[in-house]
């Protein structure tokens, strides 16, 4: 399969200061789109992070967004940013997803799984529920 690319171009013109500073200063920055043919019809634009990092040229695509932690807009790694469950061990990790699942199938937040305290009634709903699982 054969993947023709396209270029195209957005101009970004923003004004920013440093934390503390009295002075803004103004950026243009461009940011180049790649546009890829989808395998079903279609197009899928992606932005081009534009961004040296360590004295590397990075030109990865992004399929949603650039992120503005310096005076430019970049990949997160670009600027040594990671999410939160990145620096998370792998247990705290396992017990963050399972606690999203649980949310989805509608158990009560109270049941904290990182902290593990439960309340009487996240208990009693854990009972009950069990209960149903064995057709008692």
């Amino acid at each position: 399969m054969k993947r023709r690319l396209t270029y195209r171009t957005s101009r970004l013109t923003y004004r920013t200061r440093s934390y503390g500073a009295q002075d803004w200063k103004d950026i243009r920055q461009r940011v180049p789109i790649t546009w890829t043919n989808c395998a079903h019809g279609g197009r899928r634009p992606w932005f081009t992070c534009a961004v040296s990092a360590n004295g590397r040229y990075c030109g990865r695509r992004v399929a949603i967004s650039l992120y503005a932690a310096g005076d430019l807009f970049a990949r997160p790694c670009c600027y040594g940013l990671a999410y939160a469950s990145q620096s998370e061990s792998p247990r705290d990790r396992s017990l963050s997803q399972a606690q999203k699942i649980r949310m989805r199938l509608g158990e009560p937040e109270c049941v904290r799984s990182h902290s593990r305290q439960t309340t009487p009634d996240a208990l009693a709903h854990v009972k009950s529920a069990a209960k149903s699982r064995n057709g008692q």
